[in-house]
């Protein structure tokens, strides 16, 4: 049996937030929403300001475990789900991930989607896209 405690440890040492992107996506926020949708469980959704709490300081609210809705990454509904419980249209939204199978359920769910593979290419895809 692993604790709770013993899991949220482990989890930390594996964990390697990008400082960097963290910092630019916060850069964004007084101009979007943000969101982050993961497919980890419930137990790293209530541990994640433990974890990482600069993402946590960034996407407040907007952090939302896939089990939640009733769907998983890629499955389209998903996306669509996430969407409705922010009110926000398809067209009107922009999916980042580093899995091209979840970009490509994205955009299968009628969202923009950019296959994640650098902070300076999300710049560069990202900037005509922002208001």
């Amino acid at each position: 049996a692993v604790t709770r405690a013993d899991w949220v440890e482990a989890r930390r040492r594996a964990t390697a937030p990008r400082p960097e992107v963290v910092a630019y996506f916060a850069s964004l926020v007084p101009r979007v929403r943000l969101a982050v949708l993961t497919n980890n469980g419930s137990l790293l959704r209530e541990s994640l300001g433990e974890l990482c709490p600069d993402v946590c300081a960034v996407f407040g609210d907007g952090i939302v475990a896939s089990c939640e809705l009733g769907a998983r990454k890629p499955d389209p509904l998903v996306y669509r789900r996430l969407l409705a419980r922010h009110g926000v249209e398809p067209a009107d939204a922009v999916f980042i991930d580093d899995s091209a199978a979840n970009v490509a359920g994205a955009r299968a769910a009628g969202l923009q989607a950019i296959h994640f593979q650098s902070l300076d290419q999300l710049r560069q895809a990202l900037t005509p896209l922002l208001p």
